[in-house]
């Protein structure tokens, strides 16, 4: 199989690797069809995260096919379109949907009306894990996650227009609720 390797801060090489075989009792195979750039990848390129290894596999959002499951797998959970009529690409994230993210997917999947909620669904669930994360006592970096160097390095017009926007967004949510407090009259008050 074809597969994008890591090899070094702005290095990668797209190699031959065997296939993999199920050798863990709770693990899935999944034929990889469409896949995608994310701002995690360019943090593993650039070297910002020092994660990575030589010859550590990129990508982590794609859409593939189910290939083959190990006995354990039997109740995962598989979300799937209702207009699909083949055993459903798998689109998402890889851990099982829970909590109020869970349920977001959940709809989103059960009717294609409500297809908007998955990207609400994402951000829940980045929320579900910072709150999991503090109740561990585990602090997150979150610039850092959010790709702020990367960014700057790599598209700095678009990090200064998101910076921008966000600066007016935040300005007009206050200014309008200062609006709304002025003109509420407080209990006790005439």
């Amino acid at each position: 199989m074809l597969a994008s390797d890591y090899r070094g801060p702005r290095r990668v090489r797209t190699d031959q690797k065997p296939m993999p075989a199920v050798e863990h009792p709770r693990a899935a195979i999944f034929r990889v069809t469409r896949s995608c750039i994310c701002g995690s990848d360019l943090h593993l390129y650039s070297g910002v995260v020092p994660a990575p290894y030589i010859g550590m596999t990129f990508g982590r959002e794609f859409t593939a096919d189910v290939e083959d499951v190990a006995p354990e797998v039997a109740r995962v959970e598989v979300l799937r379109f209702i207009e699909h009529n083949r055993l459903p690409a798998v689109v998402g994230t890889s851990t099982p949907p829970q909590g109020p993210s869970g349920v977001m997917r959940r709809v989103a999947f059960r009717d294609r009306t409500h297809r908007l909620l998955l990207p609400g669904a994402d951000r829940v669930n980045v929320a579900e894990g910072v709150l999991t994360d503090l109740a561990r006592g585990k602090v997150r970096n979150m610039p850092a996650e959010m790709g702020i160097r990367a960014a700057r390095r790599h598209d700095s017009p678009a990090l200064v227009a998101k910076v921008a926007a966000a600066a007016i967004v935040g300005v007009l949510a206050t200014t309008a609720r200062r609006r709304r407090n002025s003109r509420t009259p407080r209990t006790g008050q005439l």
